[in-house]
């Protein structure tokens, strides 16, 4: 059979009848670290306060996506935190500490190392893969997918509880949907992947 190659922003997937072959292009993607912040490890952009004075910060206005593109673009950025899910900080290198309200991503390159419990993925969906958990619609009718309603600590609550889970969407950043397998993905305006990593710690806790 015919190698077929699938494609999803930033990895490739090379597939030969029913044997998967790991991808090993990792750019572009983020391990999240829940719950952490780097503090300290500010970089500067050039900001200014109402009064013209410079800010020892880069703030970047937009969700969770548009702050992991400005991070790609500066070559000093190695992580950022975001505050909520509107809003972050660029960073360079340092130490994660338990932060409520802020969560962590690190660039996930060759020659860097980043801890972290779940893989991001931007402007991605996992199409199909979802897990059966009874949810319920409004007219309460039974659906074939398990949709969660909260952040995304919430969703990742969830899918540690659920040994069926290995990933999950998120819808925006109150939604998301568990999912059985973690690809191929698709690209998908208004969502992120969010991918178990083997090496990673529960983020319940």
């Amino acid at each position: 059979m015919a190698a077929r190659t699938f494609h999803r922003p930033s990895v490739w997937l090379a597939v030969l009848g029913f044997a998967t072959l790991v991808y090993v292009c990792r750019a572009g993607e983020y391990a999240a670290n829940l719950r952490q912040s780097t503090p300290g490890t500010d970089l500067a952009c050039g900001q200014k306060d109402y009064q013209g004075n410079p800010q020892p910060f880069c703030r970047i206005s937009g969700d969770v996506g548009q702050v992991a593109d400005a991070c790609d673009a500066n070559p000093a950025c190695f992580s950022f935190d975001m505050e909520g899910s509107y809003g972050g900080y660029l960073k360079g290198a340092g130490a994660q500490q338990y932060t409520e309200g802020f969560s962590n991503y690190c660039k996930l390159e060759a020659d860097q190392s980043c801890a972290g419990s779940y893989t991001f993925m931007r402007r991605a969906s996992i199409p199909g893969n979802n897990i059966d958990c009874r949810y319920k619609d409004y007219e309460g009718k039974l659906q074939p997918f398990c949709r969660i309603n909260g952040d995304i600590t919430d969703l990742a609550a969830a899918c540690d509880a659920n040994a069926e889970c290995t990933a999950f969407d998120l819808e925006g950043s109150s939604i998301g949907y568990l999912k059985k397998a973690a690809g191929p993905t698709q690209y998908t305006e208004g969502f992120s992947v969010y991918e178990k990593r083997a090496d990673g710690t529960p983020s319940s806790g």
